[in-house]
């Protein structure tokens, strides 16, 4: 299962496009890739990275795809918020592949939890992506109430 995960994150990495540089370094991080499957609802598979450093400035993005319809979102984050294991995330989404979307500018807010690591832990855990056309949507992503966490299925979720 380790390295399932360690192999979903490396994509994930490759996905979104490498290594985040800043110029300060990163005080909080959250990253990770892995899927949900759902009952009545399409298996969520997703990967991401994001950073945030001591002067706020974040950095990162990520890749949702729910089957089996094959709708794609990308997003970028500019918001980071960590507390202990959990992390919200909110951002613009940059790229829609659904027929029938709403047209871009799209925002989003997102939370993550991190359980912990090993055959003893429980099961990471990600909430539903929660869609706006208020541009100041993801700046609240700390401040958004979001609905119940999902566990994963297979994958792994990293906050520190």
């Amino acid at each position: 299962m380790k390295s399932m995960s360690v192999l979903l994150t490396l994509a994930a990495v490759v996905i979104l496009g490498g290594s985040v540089s800043f110029a300060n370094p990163p005080v909080h991080r959250a990253s990770g890739g892995g899927t949900v499957a759902q009952t009545d609802l399409p298996m969520e598979s997703y990967g991401f990275t994001a950073s945030i450093d001591a002067d706020g400035n974040v950095q990162g993005q990520a890749v949702w795809q729910f089957r089996p319809q094959e709708a794609r979102f990308h997003g970028v984050f500019t918001c980071l918020h960590v507390d202990g294991a959990d992390a919200w995330l909110g951002g613009e989404l940059t790229k829609v592949d659904v027929e029938g979307f709403p047209p871009l500018p799209i925002y989003f807010v997102w939370q993550v939890r991190d359980n912990g690591e090993g055959g003893d832990a429980a099961p990471d855990q990600v909430s539903a992506l929660v869609l706006s056309l208020n541009p100041n949507f993801p700046e609240t992503c700390l401040l958004e109430p979001l609905p119940p966490v999902s566990e994963l299925d297979n994958g792994n979720v990293m906050v520190d």
